[in-house]
């Protein structure tokens, strides 16, 4: 089995959309490969031979990796260590898909402000970036933060927590390009609207139900902590407008 790209993670919001895109990429399920399985992972690379990995395999949850966190650095960070791994003995090109919330404090961040993540989730995911930037200088890091074109799942969205969100299908076809350009460093691609996450949940379909909630309230409340303020700016890549 000879490949050009592999997606790890294809089965997410983000995987999906970027399979559109890249219709012959090679899609392993968990089962055909286990990013947490350093042998599975380079037999696997080894045997696909491919020009790109696009890795997007991660725990996103923020309170699930609070909760568990030895599951969430397995997969989060020695996953990532591992993909990386065997796409540098491969001599493929690899993409890492990163998050704002290696952030706190006030935005908008650029690619090279100092990371200072709210959470455990944020830092598995710097761990994971540093990881990357250690094994290969062929090699691109995108920071973004995303949902999918669909109804919001939640009953409420926050008034008080703001980023400049895409819709996964946006931030797709942004990544394309920068694959195709074979892009190298950190990249934040980034809306070119400031938005709450309420009024984001508002552009969703059929999303009437939403109220508004307060972040603050949630805190005092016991909920995690999260990055408030996941607003990007770029050094590197233009903005982009999030589709209506």
């Amino acid at each position: 089995m000879v490949v050009m790209i592999v997606i790890t993670g294809a089965s997410g919001r983000l995987g999906k959309e970027l399979s559109k895109l890249f219709p012959d990429a090679a899609t392993p399920t968990h089962r055909e490969l286990d990013v947490t399985n350093e042998k599975n992972v380079s037999r696997f690379i080894q045997s696909a031979s491919p020009e790109v990995v696009i890795h997007l395999a991660a725990m996103t949850s923020v309170t699930e990796c609070e909760t568990e966190k030895e599951r969430a650095w397995k997969i989060n960070v020695t996953g990532t260590l591992n993909t990386a791994k065997a796409s540098a003995k491969a001599g493929a090109y690899f993409m890492l898909m990163s998050t704002p919330c290696v952030f706190s404090g006030k935005g908008p961040f650029m690619e090279d402000d100092t990371p200072y993540p709210e959470n455990f989730y944020g830092l598995t995911k710097i761990a994971a970036e540093i990881s990357v930037l250690a094994i290969s200088t062929n090699s691109v890091i995108i920071r973004a933060n995303f949902v999918p074109k669909e109804k919001w799942p939640y009953e409420g969205a926050f008034t008080d927590r703001w980023g400049t969100y895409l819709f996964a299908e946006d931030l797709a076809k942004e990544i394309k390009k920068i694959i195709d350009l074979r892009k190298t460093g950190v990249m934040h691609v980034a809306g070119d609207r400031i938005m709450s996450m309420y009024e984001l949940a508002k552009l969703c379909p059929d999303s009437e139900h939403v109220k508004p909630i307060s972040y603050t309230k949630y805190l005092e409340n016991g909920g995690c902590r999260l990055t408030q303020d996941m607003t990007l700016g770029s050094n590197h890549w233009q903005k982009t407008t999030i589709s209506a």
